[in-house]
C-alpha cells in the first residue's frame, strides 16, 4: 500500500510540477511502450516503462519519490512477469499499463492532477483483479 500512495503522490506532483521538457519526454515514452507492444518486444517495454516512471519521478521534484521509484519499478516489473506467466500473454498486462500512461501524459498536459490519479488508481484496480484471476 506505501508503494501505491507513493505513485499516487508521484502522479500529482508531477502533474503539478512538470516542465514542457518532461511532458513531452513522457509522451515520447508513452509511444515507445505502444511500438514495443506491437513489436512483441518485452525487453524494450519494460525498458521504455523504467524510463517514464523514473522521468515522473524527476518531474514531482520531491526526491523521496525519486528514491524509491527504482524499487516500485521492480515491483511491477516482478508483477508483470508473475502474471504473465500465468496467463501466457504479458501484452495484455502491458495495454492496461499503455492506458494508464496515455491517460497520465493526456492529464499531466492540461494539469491535471486528479485525473492522473484516478488513471493510476483504476490501473492497480485492473491489476489486482488480473492476479485474483491468474491465481
Amino acid at each position: 500500500r506505501l508503494l501505491i500512495a507513493l505513485d499516487l503522490d508521484d502522479r500529482r506532483l508531477a502533474t503539478a510540477r512538470a516542465t514542457e521538457q518532461h511532458i513531452r519526454t513522457l509522451a515520447e515514452l508513452d509511444d515507445d511502450l505502444v511500438n514495443s507492444i506491437e513489436a512483441d518486444d518485452m525487453d524494450r517495454f519494460v525498458d521504455a516503462d523504467r524510463q517514464f516512471h523514473t522521468t515522473l519521478a524527476e518531474a514531482s521534484q520531491n526526491i523521496h519519490i525519486e528514491e524509491v521509484t527504482p524499487r516500485i519499478i521492480n515491483q511491477h516489473v516482478r508483477f508483470m512477469f508473475l502474471v504473465s506467466q500465468h496467463t501466457g500473454d504479458w501484452r495484455g498486462i502491458a495495454r492496461s499499463h499503455e492506458d494508464m500512461t496515455h491517460t497520465v501524459v493526456d492529464a499531466m498536459r492540461r494539469r491535471q492532477p486528479e485525473e492522473a490519479e484516478l488513471a493510476v488508481k483504476l490501473y492497480v484496480i485492473r491489476q489486482h483483479q488480473e492476479v485474483r484471476d491468474a491465481l
